[in-house]
């Protein structure tokens, strides 16, 4: 029985790996790398990825992010589950049984891949889904100014509620739809309980009885204390995010600096059709970000442009055979 890594070597060594990476170029464009299992090859399930990129700080990536990482001349003949539930491998050359051919390939012959994680712009590990999607942040933390309420044949109706709108939902009330989807004072809010560091934001629309829905641009605000509001900005400009382009798609946007907060608003501007949104939000614990923020001010990085090269990206997870 082979003796694997300890959790706490794992991330120690992920911590390491990434701050090089980071640090030996702000533009690297290779802010989504791979993960296998300690276990060996394709032993992972979706939520295994999903939990995967999680223990790093990190984040599944999306089919478009990984595209974006194979422009950059990266190609990799292996698996890996992206945020899209799918898995893929991305090629630059037209390799015999790897595609053939360039491009991104799905894999689609069994259920258990590795994983392609996707690590932000923001300090230390703090890209983690804080838990919309799994659950974890209860309905009774998500709520809105107004939610749509469809009637039907009298004694049925569905409410396209906030508490509702997680990623990835595909129930056929999957999303939040404001009651007055005209007005631009509309928002959908998550009180995360705490105050806690917020890096970023995945969207998706929804569609109903095939009107595709979604928005295109929205605000984020941000509150410690639920009554003074403070709206995200870059360059002293309220920062206008752009939303999806379909329905079904996903769509991440980094804040231009971490947000610490406790509630946090959404507020559309502009849609197609009618406002529809299905959301999770990234960061950490407050404690992890100060954390990162402490250490970072006393890293010193000695061997960039040195004769000894960065580890490997791609890191194991604990398990056993």
């Amino acid at each position: 029985m082979r003796n694997p890594l300890s959790v706490q070597h794992l991330i120690m060594k992920t911590n390491i790996v990434l701050v090089l990476l980071l640090c030996a170029s702000a533009s690297l464009a290779a802010k989504v790398f791979h993960v296998t299992s300690a276990k060996g090859t394709y032993k992972m399930s979706y939520w295994e990825a999903h939990q995967a990129c999680g223990i790093m700080g990190a984040h599944l990536a999306t089919q478009a992010e990984l595209e974006e990482l194979r422009q950059t001349n990266f190609s990799l003949c292996a698996c890996g589950w992206t945020l899209d539930k799918t898995a893929w491998f991305p090629m630059t050359t037209a390799v015999d049984g790897c595609g053939d051919a360039p491009g991104l390939h799905q894999c689609y012959w069994q259920d258990h891949w590795d994983a392609w994680c996707y690590k932000g712009d923001s300090i230390g590990d703090c890209t983690t889904a804080l838990g919309i999607e799994s659950g974890k942040i209860d309905p009774s933390q998500i709520y809105a100014t107004s939610e749509y309420k469809h009637t039907f044949l009298i004694f049925f109706s569905n409410i396209w509620s906030a508490q509702v709108a997680r990623l990835h939902n595909k129930d056929m009330v999957n999303a939040w739809i404001p009651a007055h989807h005209h007005r631009r004072d509309q928002h959908m809010e998550v009180d995360l309980e705490k105050p806690t560091a917020v890096t970023g934001i995945l969207t998706q629309g929804a569609s109903r009885y095939n009107v595709k829905m979604w928005v295109t641009k929205y605000l984020i605000k941000f509150s410690k204390d639920g009554h003074n509001y403070k709206t995200v900005q870059e360059g002293g400009i309220d920062k206008k995010f752009d939303g999806n382009v379909d329905n079904d798609g996903l769509k991440r946007n980094m804040f231009p600096e971490p947000v610490l907060a406790r509630y946090i608003q959404i507020q559309p501007l502009e849609y197609h059709n009618r406002i529809a949104l299905r959301i999770e939000l990234l960061g950490c614990d407050l404690e992890v970000y100060e954390a990162a923020q402490a250490m970072s001010r006393d890293i010193v990085v000695t061997n960039v442009g040195g004769e000894e090269k960065p580890p490997s990206a791609d890191v194991f997870l604990t398990g056993e055979k």
